[in-house]
């Protein structure tokens, strides 16, 4: 069944067309935009490995207030370790209390978590893609493969910026 372009999900159609033509530092803020509105969350981040695979520095980071400021911190005591060793990560409620070391969820007051790992076609882990709220965060299947198909697009595009990078 074909589905017209303008029949899509509002908080779908936003993400695809914030993305399909936007590269770089763009494409991430479009990104956690994107992933927040049609994931109907609090905020939303991208990050990558900092200088050392024990902290990740955010590429772009999204709230309720709209664009936030991407900092860097340590994985130690954070869900984030968990998917940054290439697990994917969702805790429906109860996040800042499993994780009270992470004092950014924990100043959130988050509840619900959802993280997967972005990876280079090799397999090795770049970074990764998370949402979080303040309420709990049940995550249907559909919503799932949405989240995981636009992981996919970020760690293509983490890894088209690295290159050209070196380049």
């Amino acid at each position: 069944m074909n589905v017209a372009y303008g029949e899509l999900d509002p908080g779908l159609r936003a993400l695809v067309e914030g993305t399909a033509s936007v590269t770089g530092d763009a494409f991430f803020a479009a990104l956690v935009a994107g992933v927040a509105a049609a994931l109907g969350v609090r905020w939303c981040f991208v990050a990558e490995f900092a200088s050392v695979r024990t902290r990740v520095r955010m590429l772009a980071y999204r709230g309720p207030e709209g664009a936030l400021a991407p900092v860097e911190f340590d994985l130690a005591g954070t869900p984030c370790e968990a998917v940054l060793g290439g697990e994917c990560r969702h805790y429906e409620r109860g996040v800042s209390e499993r994780y009270p070391l992470d004092a950014g969820l924990v100043r959130r007051g988050a509840e619900g978590y959802l993280a997967i790992p972005l990876r280079r076609g090799s397999g090795e882990v770049l970074g990764h893609l998370a949402v979080f709220d303040d309420r709990p965060l049940s995550v249907r299947p559909a919503q799932l493969a949405l989240f995981q198909v636009f992981g996919a697009r970020a760690a293509a595009e983490l890894e088209r910026v690295r290159t050209e990078r070196a380049l």
